[in-house]
């Protein structure tokens, strides 16, 4: 994929980068038990954050891409120099990327304690195909094509938003697993 030639998709697609570099570094080379470890039974494992976030970024992915195919099919192409984001979209970015607690949409909760969570290589494999996604959204309207959220179907979000969105809550919760692996009772072996 070459990179995009879109501003906010080129800031984007880095540091989706730097959190693909940041996942294989820091969490692929934990052992199972330290994955399902739980600092709290209120608090979620670096394995449930990692399911939390393929969920999100499949169900976001599949509004996105729906969207992009459907503004492609009708022949729809032409980019904006810059993204303007959606009032929801803005706040949702700003509240993701602060310290405010947010609690997750159901639709969005990691499965039920004992099932089989998402892999890490499969969420891995999710943030090939949002740098992907990337690359094909390049040269439409990140402002113009939308689609409703995921969460809730009648907010609607852009592609910029929801780009936007989706690294922004990685970010964020990459630190919730850096704090679990962070804790004094944290398996070391």
């Amino acid at each position: 994929m070459t990179a995009p030639q879109h501003p906010l998709l080129a800031e984007y697609a880095q540091l989706q980068h730097q959190v693909i570099a940041t996942v294989e570094e820091a969490f692929v080379p934990l052992t199972d038990s330290q994955r399902r470890f739980k600092p709290a039974p209120d608090r979620w494992s670096v394995a449930e954050v990692f399911d939390h976030l393929f969920v999100t970024g499949e169900k976001y992915l599949v509004a996105m891409e729906q969207a992009l195919e459907k503004t492609r099919a009708q022949g729809q192409a032409g980019g904006d120099a810059a993204h303007r984001p959606t009032l929801m979209g803005r706040f949702l970015v700003r509240a993701l990327g602060g310290k405010m607690k947010v609690k997750a949409p159901k639709a969005f909760a990691p499965a039920a304690a004992g099932a089989d969570l998402h892999t890490l290589e499969e969420y891995l494999e999710e943030q090939q195909q949002l740098l992907d996604f990337m690359g094909r959204a390049d040269g439409y309207s990140l402002s113009k094509v939308r689609y409703p959220s995921p969460a809730a179907r009648l907010l609607r979000f852009n592609l910029g938003d929801g780009v936007r969105i989706l690294v922004t809550h990685q970010q964020r919760h990459l630190q919730q697993a850096r704090d679990v692996v962070n804790t004094s009772a944290f398996p070391r072996t």
